[in-house]
């Protein structure tokens, strides 16, 4: 089951850089970064067009996303691999 947050459970948005890992690892991992929306860009980009839910998935191994949902006031899912996500209606 994916866990879930609200906005009186709010993270932090500060990236942590990877530690305890090869640098050729860590040079991988913060390369992601360039091609992959951020979970902040995601709780951020839900909020701007009013969704309902967000379903964080496809996360970098080894990370556990960190967000601030202070801006946003639904659900957000964070999702593993096999997760069932149940979203709410769409929003008029």
């Amino acid at each position: 089951t994916a866990r879930t947050t609200s906005r009186t459970a709010t993270m932090s948005a500060r990236r942590r850089r990877p530690t305890g890992v090869s640098p050729a690892r860590r040079a991988l991992l913060e390369r992601l970064h360039d091609f992959h929306a951020s979970p902040q860009d995601c709780v951020d980009t839900a909020a701007a067009a009013n969704v309902s839910t967000v379903a964080l998935t496809h996360h970098l191994p080894g990370a556990q996303p960190e967000f601030d949902v202070s801006g946003y006031d639904d659900q957000v899912a964070i999702g593993n691999d096999l997760d069932v996500i149940t979203a709410g209606p769409p929003r008029s």
